[in-house]
């Protein structure tokens, strides 16, 4: 008889544990699937510019805050009748506007840059051409540097400062179709 309570009590002593290993491990499986996820870390916003609004040299300025460095993923499917697009986007800041950076779209595979320290009147720092692939340029903003990508890119040594503002004018183009497409993350 010894030996039967014995057994009985090693039997209930593993059922009790494995329960327990079971009940533990369905609270952890519950608790993560419950777990709140975090917050994203950056949200993206978008401004699109229609051909028709370019088209009579007009301006667009759309006041857009980034605080803190920012990406600027602009897409160009503007279509001129004849010449180059002169398809300007001005990045100003939140120190009186000031010009911080720029892009002009030439057209759908060559783009100018230029870069500027922030202060009033935009001091030029450095600009030059480059190559992009259906009108595809990122601009990355951060502290030290604005990096312009095509497909080929530029590194730009200058201090970030608050956007505030992006202006799209048309430079010289005669646009019938398209739009630019602007986001910002």
């Amino acid at each position: 008889m010894q030996t039967v309570s014995l057994r009985l009590g090693v039997s209930r002593i593993l059922a009790i544990a494995l329960v327990t290993i079971i009940v533990i491990g369905g609270i952890v499986a519950v608790y993560i699937a419950l777990k709140p996820s975090s917050p994203p870390t950056s949200q993206t916003v978008s401004h699109t510019i229609p051909w028709q609004k370019m088209a009579n040299y007009t301006l667009d300025n759309w006041n857009v805050t980034a605080i803190k460095p920012y990406t600027v993923l602009l897409n160009d499917s503007m279509r001129v009748s004849s010449g180059s697009q002169w398809l300007t986007i001005t990045a100003r800041s939140t120190n009186n506007l000031a010009f911080i950076w720029s892009v002009i779209f030439m057209n759908q595979t060559y783009f100018h840059y230029s870069s500027a320290f922030p202060v009033m009147g935009g001091n030029q720092y450095d600009s030059g051409y480059l190559s992009c692939n259906d009108g595809i340029v990122h601009v990355t903003v951060n502290n030290t540097a604005i990096n312009y990508t095509g497909t080929t890119s530029h590194l730009s040594k200058v201090t970030f400062t608050r956007l505030a503002q992006i202006q799209t004018e048309n430079g010289d183009g005669n646009f019938n179709g398209g739009e630019l497409s602007i986001n910002i993350s």
